[in-house]
């Protein structure tokens, strides 16, 4: 039996949608990078909405139009120049990778998929993998790479040798690579309230965000209420990795100079 993957464009005359009869193994493949839109000068920018392990990895979405995908289903990809992998996100699925070459085996049959508002398929949480990325300081931000994928069993084979098609079973996706920044975050906790000689936890989150890796040196310089004085630090992710000295200012007030050797995802 041939099979393709479909995009599913349907007029809907009634309110039940049924999938259609030429069930087809179906595959989604996509880069998360969710974005927020900047003005930078006259230019509207995308920025990183969220941190650096949550917006390096793809995610993969696979399972048989109206019906059940048998295992065992095998899921390929190779990975991007600058991108290694760090992690695979796969209940249902044995993955390895040798260099850039990425196979992810299921374990067991992949249910029937649902359907969104718009009537495509959603993968069951069986037929989905994540497969999370550390990336290369040297990829050059706003260029372009693309990521292939492609999906089978035995009853819906791929074909290796044949061409990245609808029809052969393989998607591909054409995504960006996103430039760094950090968005730092400060905050007391405990009690609104400044009582003499008492304590109050200050926190401060590092979070790395963009594509390209920020894993060297940090500083960070902020300055405490007047008449609040650096005691200690609490904690630090990881244990060695913060350190900060006060400085006084003069009238009562401190500023803390912070530094770390190196951050770490996906906050520090």
């Amino acid at each position: 039996m041939s099979w393709k993957l479909r995009a599913l464009a349907l007029l809907l005359a009634g309110p039940m949608f049924l999938p259609a009869a030429d069930a087809a193994l179906w595959l989604k493949l996509r880069t998360s990078h969710l974005h927020t839109a900047t003005q930078v000068g006259t230019q509207l920018k995308l920025r990183p909405h969220i941190g650096t392990i949550n917006s390096a990895y793809t995610f993969a979405g696979v399972a048989l139009e109206g019906g059940i995908a048998t295992a065992p289903v095998t899921f390929t990809t190779q990975v991007p120049d600058g991108f290694s992998v760090h992690a695979f996100v796969a209940d249902n699925w044995q993955c390895s990778h040798l260099g850039q070459e990425v196979t992810c085996v299921s374990i067991a049959d992949i249910p029937v998929p649902t359907y969104d508002a718009q009537f495509h398929p959603v993968a069951p949480p069986q037929g989905e993998i994540r497969i999370y990325y550390d990336i290369s300081s040297t990829l050059i931000p706003d260029s372009t790479f693309s990521l292939q994928g492609a999906a089978g069993n035995a009853a819906h084979p791929h074909d290796s040798a044949g061409a990245c098609n609808i029809g052969n079973g393989c998607v591909q996706e054409t995504s960006q690579v996103l430039e760094s920044w950090l968005k730092p975050s400060l905050g007391f906790s405990g009690s609104p309230i400044f009582l003499p000689s008492s304590e109050r936890p200050l926190t401060f989150l590092a979070d790395i965000r963009g594509y390209n890796v920020n894993n060297g040196p940090a500083a960070f310089r902020f300055h405490l209420p007047q008449y609040v004085s650096f005691d200690h630090i609490v904690f630090s992710t990881p244990v060695a990795g913060w350190t900060c000295a006060p400085v006084a200012i003069g009238s009562a007030r401190t500023r803390l100079d912070c530094t770390t050797p190196a951050l770490h995802n996906p906050a520090t």
